[in-house]
């Protein structure tokens, strides 16, 4: 998850999964993975319109990918438990 801001910076947060955070900050909006590496984002994208829409797209395709294994990885758990 991403250091608390120095001094006066701001950080909103946008979207949120348990995994994935969407931050707007003062210069950028940047995708964080709360699992990986605290101190750079997954990917920043600049401050207007299209960077806005850039990056919300890419927190969805994570988020959806996200999911998507979560899914998986609960159907092979069930099938392993069932009887033979």
């Amino acid at each position: 998850m991403p250091a608390p801001p120095d001094g006066d910076r701001v950080f909103e947060l946008v979207e949120s999964t348990r995994r994935y955070l969407l931050m707007r900050k003062e210069d950028a909006y940047a995708v964080w993975d709360a699992e990986g590496d605290v101190d750079e984002p997954v990917e920043t994208f600049p401050l207007t319109d299209d960077g806005e829409e850039d990056a919300r797209d890419l927190f969805q395709s994570l988020r959806s990918v996200f999911i998507g294994a979560s899914v998986l990885y609960v159907v092979l758990w069930i099938s392993r438990r069932a009887p033979s």
